[in-house]
């Protein structure tokens, strides 16, 4: 689901082809209940269709999207950093060799 608007009262989602499992009674009636805390009681939430995806401007992502973005972009940047140590290129000259998926960005 991505946050299209909201209010005191509730929030209005917009959910592609697949979200509408989403839209079943009990499902929603959760994202209520889990968002109630925010509220100060269970919002309204109102659902539609998302928008074509050329119609969609290029810019805009869901918070999933986003996140995965980033932790891509911290994993290029940790192998980038740690590839370029004299260290390392020194022993990688000496025949070292990286194991795949050994380097991991530090989390804050």
């Amino acid at each position: 689901a991505r946050f299209v608007s909201g209010d005191v009262n509730g929030l209005t989602l917009s959910l592609e082809g697949a979200g509408d499992t989403m839209k079943t009674d009990i499902s929603v009636r959760r994202l209520a209940e889990a968002l109630a805390p925010l509220f100060g009681r269970p919002p309204q939430l109102q659902f539609i269709g998302a928008e074509p995806a050329s119609a969609a401007p290029s810019t805009d992502e869901t918070l999933f999207d986003r996140q995965q973005r980033q932790q891509s972009e911290r994993q290029q940047n940790a192998e980038a950093v740690f590839r370029n140590d004299p260290v390392v290129m020194q022993l990688m000259a000496q025949g070292a060799r990286l194991v795949d998926g050994s380097i991991r960005p530090i989390e804050e």
